[in-house]
């Protein structure tokens, strides 16, 4: 499945491999598996989730450096391709989330494929990012604390969301 990940994302080699994940002790790797059925067909693997916490330098909005310590890190991602277009991504994503204890808006995502984007833009909304040099992903909110704004106008920017979200259910 890693070497399918690989394909997908047109790497030259898999990012998720036994031999890395023996070697790495803070990765944690969500499975999922479609279960064999009575006509002898066996378990498959149809997607996983690789994930960490890694210490990075990144940028925040204002573009001023920040160490963050255990970062939150989505680091592969992949479902078959004859099973995508299900639900069962947002399934395993959603799974790690509940586990972990994660919000994706905190979550920093290693060179994202496209479809990995397109992904968190459907399912969760995340659509602005924060410029990284190191290929990381970083969503806008990133930074902020729980419940404050990380200054003024980022605050403006979540209340004017949070307003729009509002205004769509009225």
């Amino acid at each position: 499945l890693g070497q399918l990940s690989a394909v997908a994302q047109n790497l030259t080699k898999p990012v998720t491999t036994a031999q890395k994940l023996r070697s790495s002790d803070n990765q944690v790797v969500y499975l999922m598996a479609d279960v064999g059925d009575c006509d002898g067909r066996g378990d498959e693997v149809i997607g996983l989730l690789k994930i960490g916490t890694k210490d990075l330098y990144l940028f925040d909005e204002v573009g001023q450096t920040r160490k963050v310590d255990k970062a939150p890190c989505i680091l592969d991602f992949y479902i078959h391709d004859s099973r995508q277009r299900t639900g069962l991504g947002k399934k395993l994503f959603q799974t790690m989330l509940s586990e972990e204890k994660w919000v994706p808006v905190k979550c920093s995502v290693d060179r994202p494929s496209e479809k990995l984007l397109g992904f968190l833009k459907k399912h969760y909304g995340l659509e602005r990012t924060i410029p990284q040099a190191n290929h990381f992903v970083l969503y806008d909110g990133f930074f902020e604390r729980e419940g404050e704004g990380s200054n003024e106008k980022a605050s403006d920017v979540t209340r004017s969301r949070k307003m729009l979200m509002a205004n769509r259910y009225l």
